[in-house]
């Protein structure tokens, strides 16, 4: 454990950071906005916190915003980049672009707040000509608020970054950054997406174990239930209840939507249906993410005691397994562009971009001819019939094997293999229907 946490690879670095930052000023005298926006914002994800590299990487990412009339993006770098340590010698720079921006936006009298400031901050000789810049930026903002009380200009419009990368994951405001995050894959869509992620789960993943995270496949999304079920206080009196529930009525066991956490612990684990290798392969991961946690964080507090750290190992091998049988691939339509330049047709293909749990939806029994259809909208699962459903009837799912894809004999083996049970579904039990063709 601890030969992987040292190793990480996903651990911030000056030296990648540098490296990045000179291949972004590189395309940037090239013109190339996007590719420079992109190397920019990998800089800043690969700088260290509050080193000079993340101040020069957020500074000249404000050059490119600025180029491209994003005006409110390159002022929230500019302001990052000043609180993160950009060199005295070189702040007037940015004070100017702030400047600019804000006249641009038709916010003079900020602008005449901010380069006053500035000149009463920085030092400055007075007859050097970076001062005299200034002076002049002020007298023309002083000017700009003049006309624009006559005249009363309509501001210019800002053009909104696009959202260039993988997933689209690199929608570069400085929101989907965590700059005081101390690895590199954390990535944002919004200041609260990125403070709710914090808070939840990746206080406890941030030191250094994403390299384990992303061995371990699906049991990660099995640390993430115990995580998101609360602090360990609410952890321990959340298992007294449930413990308390087993025999209950439905209601009273799931819950309500606004905290699922009740209805995930009651899906089925399947544990005594497991072969004996996966089940060894669960409980070891399950023990390493339990010692993980113990030694390289501080969830568990001072010195937790031996059922303190079962109770939480535990769970996680629950969870591990329930998510076996009960785990949602959330996909997305990926267009590829056509093999040759000449060719009209494209090819739409499913990309897996996420796994979710979704209690409610597990609820539904499979059938290789289901009667509805799944599909996501951000980590939202919507589910639409297919198929008219009588009032009473089913409503089926499908896991996986459907009737039109594989044939009967195939069907049977995956579901029996993980999800332990016998499908005596129509096309299952209908001769006619059992190999498809």
């Amino acid at each position: 454990m601890n030969h992987l946490l040292n190793a990480s690879k996903w651990k911030k670095s000056i030296s990648q950071a540098s490296s990045l930052r000179l291949q972004g000023n590189t395309k940037y005298q090239q013109r190339n906005d996007a590719q420079s926006l992109t190397l920019y914002t990998e800089s800043i994800i690969h700088a260290p916190k509050d080193s000079e590299e993340l101040s020069m990487a957020l500074a000249n990412r404000s050059a490119v915003l600025y180029h491209m009339k994003s005006y409110q993006l390159c002022l929230r770098d500019i302001e990052l980049a000043l609180q993160h340590g950009y060199p005295d010698n070189l702040k007037y720079k940015l004070i100017l672009r702030r400047d600019q921006c804000l006249k641009n936006l038709g916010r003079h009298q900020e602008a005449i707040e901010s380069l006053q400031k500035a000149l009463e901050d920085i030092s400055l000789d007075s007859n050097t000509v970076k001062k005299q810049d200034l002076i002049a930026a002020l007298t023309e903002a002083r000017a700009n608020l003049k006309s624009e009380n006559k005249q009363n200009p309509l501001p210019e419009v800002e053009i909104p970054v696009p959202a260039y990368g993988e997933n689209a994951n690199l929608v570069y405001a400085s929101a989907a950054l965590d700059l005081n995050c101390s690895c590199t894959l954390a990535l944002y869509c919004s200041d609260d997406c990125r403070q709710d992620s914090w808070e939840q789960y990746h206080q406890w993943e941030c030191a250094g174990g994403l390299d384990v995270m992303h061995s371990i496949g699906i049991a990660h999304l099995g640390l993430r239930v115990v995580l998101k079920a609360g602090p360990l206080s609410t952890l321990r009196a959340r298992y007294a209840e449930l413990k308390g529930k087993m025999k209950e009525g439905i209601n009273s066991k799931y819950g309500n939507k606004s905290d699922n956490y009740n209805a995930v612990y009651h899906l089925m684990p399947h544990l005594e249906n497991m072969q004996t290798e996966d089940l060894f392969q669960y409980a070891t991961t399950a023990t390493m993410l339990t010692l993980y946690l113990r030694h390289n964080t501080n969830y568990f507090g001072k010195d937790p005691d031996l059922s303190t750290l079962c109770l939480v190992g535990g769970l996680i091998l629950r969870h591990i397994a329930q998510l076996v049988c009960n785990a949602h691939a959330i996909t997305k339509l990926q267009t590829l562009p056509p093999e040759h330049e000449d060719q009209q047709v494209v090819t739409e293909t499913q990309e897996r971009i996420a796994t979710a749990i979704y209690p409610t939806a597990s609820m539904m029994n499979h059938s290789c001819d289901p009667s509805i259809i799944n599909s996501f909208y951000n980590d939202i699962l919507i589910v639409r019939a297919c198929k008219d459903i009588p009032k009473e009837a089913e409503v089926f799912n499908c896991y996986g094997p459907h009737y039109r894809r594989m044939g009967q004999q195939e069907r049977q083996d995956v579901l029996q293999l993980q999800y332990f049970f016998k499908c005596t579904c129509e096309p299952c039990s209908l001769s006619e229907l059992q190999d498809f063709q």
